[in-house]
């Protein structure tokens, strides 16, 4: 039997916000593995807590209490410069929002990722794996949300990280353009 190697763990995680006399709980006691190399897709209602465990795990947000391990790392040992530095060599991310910069083309949107990176991918061969080889000079106002989307995907994948976080990665995209993109962020 082979022993997994743990990449993200999370021990009794809690993320509580308060709401003026509410507290909502968005994580309540979450524990949570998966191994290196491991495919994972966290599934549930909307307001479920998805994209705050994504937050928490990557790095983003802070939990209220309970523990989150990165490849080793307690999160809650890294100050802000530590956690920063982290995030940019280890973490890729892919939102909800695509975050991409407006005065930026396709290709720099990109490269911008790529440029985080002490290992990135070529960033004309990326837009090639999400078919958007076509579309290297044109702005993000210029495109459709799911070529958006496919743009912010491109972003986190040129990065080469170590680990990717993708929250709804496939929301804005047909099925067709959607199992492709997968089987890119599956590579």
């Amino acid at each position: 039997m082979t022993m997994k190697n743990v990449i993200v763990k999370t021990q009794a995680l809690k993320k509580y916000y308060q709401i003026g006399n509410q507290t909502v709980k968005a994580l309540d006691g979450v524990d949570f593995e998966v191994a290196e190399r491991e495919f994972v897709s966290i599934i549930g209602k909307s307001g479920s807590g998805k994209s705050t465990l994504l937050h928490m795990i990557g790095g983003l947000d802070t939990p209220s209490n309970g523990t989150v391990i990165v490849d080793g790392v307690n999160l809650e040992t890294l100050n802000s410069d530590q956690l920063a530095l982290f995030r940019r060599r280890k973490v890729g991310f892919i939102f909800q929002q695509y975050n991409l910069m407006p005065n930026m083309t396709v290709f720099e949107n990109v490269e911008v990722g790529a440029r985080l990176s002490h290992h990135p991918l070529d960033v004309e061969k990326v837009l090639q794996e999400v078919m958007l080889d076509d579309l290297f000079s044109q702005f993000p106002y210029q495109l459709s949300g799911g070529q958006q989307q496919r743009v912010a995907i491109a972003r986190a994948i040129a990065k080469n990280p170590s680990i990717l976080f993708c929250d709804e990665p496939t929301g804005a995209l047909d099925e067709e353009t959607g199992k492709t993109v997968l089987e890119v962020l599956q590579r």
